[in-house]
This record gives C-alpha cells, structure tokens and sequence, in this order.
C-alpha cells in the first residue's frame, strides 16, 4: 500500500527550499519541491499559490520535523550577533518591514485608480509571524 505524503514547509525562497530539502535528503528522508517553477516565474504571485512547498512519507514527519528545528536553530545562532533587531517572541532575526499598507494600496487602486498609501510602519517575524510596530521593538 503506498504511504501518504504530507506537505511539511513551505518557503518563498528557493535558496532556503532548497538547502531545507538537500539536509533532509542528507538524513535519509526522501522529499521533493513543488511549486518552485511558478515562484521563479511569477514571484509576484508566490504568496497566492502558497510558494515552494516541500513534502515528505508521512512516516518520517517525527524525524523530519526535528531536522526542520535543528535548521533553524542553527540559522539563529549564525545571525544573532550580527544583527540589533530580533523578534520579541521568538528572537528570530528573519524580518520584514513593512512601511505602507498593501490592503490600503490595492483597494486604492481598484477603486480610484490612484494609489493611496497609509504609514504602517510594522515589523513582522519569518519564523513566527509575530508583528509589532517600531516603539514596542525599543523597550
């Protein structure tokens, strides 16, 4: 009887996807990438399509989920000290800044044709998808 597959990550960078992918494939896990194609295609998509997904047997989640952690704890190690800026929850260094409203942006457009843009001024976390603004990352 053929095993399930299960997705187990998925990325918006092929880079990561791939190291992710090659350190299972290193332990034993059989996995593949899907969806990479249409992120290096249509990048400006990735987030409608879920971006690169990597999917394993369902028998080696455990493992692969351990892998995974291992990962990103190491990734941590090699960038806190060279970055001032981390998550408050989770002390990730992976962050973006968002400076002006998306939603406020697109209905703008759509509506009036005209692009409206309000300051946002967030920062979120990769890693955990935690989001503060700029006075809650200076206490």
């Amino acid at each position: 009887m053929d095993e399930k597959i299960i997705k187990i990550d998925s990325f918006f960078d092929y880079t990561k996807a791939e190291i992710t992918k090659i350190a299972l494939e290193a332990e034993g896990i059989d996995c593949f990438l899907s969806g990479e194609n249409f992120v290096a295609t249509y990048w400006l998509y990735a987030n409608a399509d879920g971006g690169i997904k990597l999917y394993i047997k369902e028998s080696d989640k455990q493992k692969a989920l351990e892998i995974l952690k291992s990962i990103n704890r190491c990734e941590n190690a090699d960038t806190d000290q060279s970055y001032d800026l981390k998550c408050p929850k989770c002390n990730g260094t992976d962050i973006d800044y968002e400076k002006y409203s998306r939603w406020a942006f697109f209905f703008s457009m759509v509506l009036l044709r005209l692009p409206i843009t309000f300051l946002r001024r967030k920062y979120k976390c990769s890693a955990c998808g935690h989001k503060w603004k700029e006075e809650e990352e200076k206490k």
